[in-house]
């Protein structure tokens, strides 16, 4: 009683997709398969969304999330997670990942902005095209078609590449220590 320690059983188990399989990605207890007709589909627990699957705290079989575009790529966080439409357009959905709410004056002890957990995947303001999505525990990033990065999320140890201004930061923000016209950037890769 007390304890910290969770006992765990992992039972394998065959998850018979319909589809053809084009891409799967990894949060740290979700999976998410994107298929090759440009679905996306994902499994484990949900009680933070993180799945992108409203109403049910654990998602036990493969459940196509929905999601009004086709997808081409994706990205899975600690407890939320990340599509790329054929358009470019990114969605979000689950921890901090909702509309951001400001509590001006304070209360004791809470932040005077937070953002709200994301049931459902909802679209992402990012000004440009987007050619990649990227998850790290608790942060995320894109990279436009024109070779920029954008970040948002946590940044406690200063991961978003914004300085230590900002311990989070609830929408995408261009990091512009990388800008240059001579730079583009084509990958990233968040821990």
């Amino acid at each position: 009683e007390g304890s910290d320690v969770v006992d765990l059983e992992a039972i394998p188990s065959e998850q018979v997709t319909p589809f053809v399989p084009h891409d799967v990605v990894c949060g740290r207890f979700v999976t998410a398969v994107v298929s090759a007709d440009s679905r996306l589909f994902a499994w484990g627990p949900n009680e933070e969304h993180q799945c992108g699957i409203s109403g049910v705290g654990m998602v036990r079989v493969l459940t196509q999330v929905d999601l009004p575009q086709a997808v081409v790529g994706a990205a899975l966080g600690e407890f939320h997670g990340l599509a790329l439409a054929a358009s470019g357009e990114v969605f979000a959905w689950g921890m901090d990942q909702g509309p951001e709410v400001s509590m001006p004056g304070g209360f004791p002890g809470f932040p005077e902005r937070a953002a709200m957990n994301q049931p459902v995947p909802r679209a992402v303001e990012v000004p440009q095209r987007v050619a990649a999505v990227h998850a790290g525990g608790y942060h995320s990033a894109v990279v436009t078609v024109e070779g920029l990065l954008w970040t948002w999320g946590s940044n406690d140890d200063c991961q978003l590449g914004h300085g230590r201004e900002v311990p989070t930061i609830f929408r995408p923000k261009f990091v512009d220590a990388l800008h240059s016209s001579q730079r583009r950037v084509t990958a990233a890769s968040l821990g």
